[in-house]
């Protein structure tokens, strides 16, 4: 059966370290991926056994197929936390195409692509995909592109369960 695994994205970030936390209560294995590989390799050591670093770009979709390639050579994939993210600009007025773009993409796109990556992974195990949203997804307090792509991620969350 193998050991019980969990991949946090975003996992060298403050939320990211106490989401893993919570979930080496009830798996063998917290996978923190991060594209900042120094940082998760430090929250890796600071938390213990039971944490491994692993590098990952959620925006790659090679780098997402990785990490799942790894996850299932290391056990049984029951938890994936899509919580790697960030916002750029602060408005409308000042956000240009590539703000936008790269916000998209990190905040949602990303989310597709590493829920895509392991689908057949959480499907095996009866596993679980948590979305890490946020209130800017269903109000408007500032940040227009994070906002927007944190509520295309609401419906992508439902699109998942369904």
């Amino acid at each position: 059966m193998g050991q019980r695994l969990a991949i946090v994205t975003g996992a060298a970030g403050d939320i990211g370290r106490a989401i893993a936390v919570r979930l080496r209560v009830d798996h063998d294995l917290v996978l923190l991926a991060d594209r900042d590989i120094p940082a998760a390799e430090r929250a890796a050591a600071a938390l213990g056994p039971g944490f491994v670093a692993m590098p990952l770009d959620v925006t790659d979709p090679a780098s997402c197929s990785a990490l799942a390639a790894e996850a299932n050579q290391r056990g049984r994939l029951v938890t994936l936390v899509n919580n790697a993210g960030s916002a750029r600009a602060v408005s409308l007025q000042s956000t240009s195409v590539e703000d936008w773009q790269a916000d998209r993409a990190l905040n949602l796109d990303a989310a597709f692509i590493m829920f895509r990556a392991v689908a057949e992974l959480l499907k095996a195990a009866q596993g679980s995909v948590v979305n890490i949203v946020s209130v800017n997804g269903m109000a408007i307090f500032g940040h227009p592109a994070y906002s927007a792509a944190k509520a295309g991620m609401i419906h992508l969350t439902r699109a998942i369960a369904v």
